[in-house]
């Protein structure tokens, strides 16, 4: 083989080889791109301190005690929507709600609250949150994604307030920042139509409540830094069970389905991470990988 046939062999493997790392780096730019166009934007949110629950609340909602956050992260300024959704899990919201029909074996259990691109996904359960995140890390290359702790959302719905709304305490002005039960016509609506909180974050008293990570606990009266529910492991009460069964991950904030009063800030309930809600979605945090 002569010195310029091996030459010639030598420019192919390079091309061939280079062009498809760069054919496989715009793949994720491009699906990088997809993810953040339809995420939208996110909000970089400061360390601080705030008083989480409330003693005006419900029982799970009491003590109010005070929370130190002590790192950044970024929210979403909206809630997932459903294009977001049908672009990383490939459903529908009447796909999901035929998932909940085959699960409780009644075909025609339910109708629809709401469908469009800019509407927020519901109907979808703690345990497929867990896979929308595993299937979004994978396909953006630059930000890592996952569910906000309990106290980082509530954090970012209060912005700085501890009124019982992020707007104050007249329930009456909840309308100019909210869809709930008695403006809500019983359906979603597409996020960011309602004034944000003071923070910029939208309809976060209402649309859908959110999932967050955390598993369910009582809250305790000393201060918290960074707090988590208990994990798995940590669970030796009867009403926490390996494997995720009963009424235990967090659920933050009012949906179309709650009346006025229950959609304040540290609205708090707790349910089956294989539970699914008409009124019930997500909201992301991100950082860089």
């Amino acid at each position: 083989m002569t010195l310029n046939v091996i030459k010639v062999l030598i420019f192919i493997f390079l091309t061939f080889f280079s062009t498809a790392s760069l054919s496989s780096e715009l793949m994720a730019l491009s699906a990088h791109s997809t993810i953040q166009q339809l995420a939208k934007e996110f909000i970089k949110v400061k360390p601080g301190q705030f008083f989480m629950g409330s003693n005006k609340g419900r029982d799970n909602e009491q003590p109010e005690h005070s929370v130190k956050i002590t790192q950044p992260y970024e929210l979403a300024k909206y809630e997932v929507t459903q294009a977001l959704w049908l672009e990383v899990m490939g459903k529908t919201v009447a796909d999901q709600l035929e998932i909940m029909r085959k699960a409780i074996g009644k075909p025609n259990h339910q109708n629809l609250r709401g469908v469009g691109d800019d509407n927020p996904v519901y109907l979808v359960s703690w345990n497929e949150t867990q896979v929308f995140l595993s299937r979004i890390n994978a396909i953006d290359k630059i930000y890592f994604y996952r569910l906000p702790s309990e106290a980082e959302w509530e954090y970012a719905a209060k912005a700085g307030t501890n009124t019982l709304y992020s707007f104050g305490n007249d329930k009456t002005k909840l309308h100019e920042y909210a869809w709930y039960i008695e403006n809500g016509e019983y359906l979603t609506h597409p996020v960011g139509l309602k004034k944000p909180n003071p923070w910029g974050f939208h309809d976060m008293h209402g649309n859908v409540s959110e999932w967050v990570q955390d598993r369910a606990d009582d809250y305790s009266s000393r201060l918290q830094i960074d707090p988590r529910g208990p994990s798995a492991t940590e669970d030796n009460r009867t009403q926490f069970k390996d494997g995720d069964n009963g009424p235990d991950r967090i659920m933050k904030g009012g949906s179309w389905g709650n009346p006025a009063h229950s959609s304040h800030s540290s609205r708090r309930t707790m349910n089956n991470p294989n539970s699914r809600s008409r009124g019930l979605g997500l909201r992301l945090v991100r950082y860089e990988k």
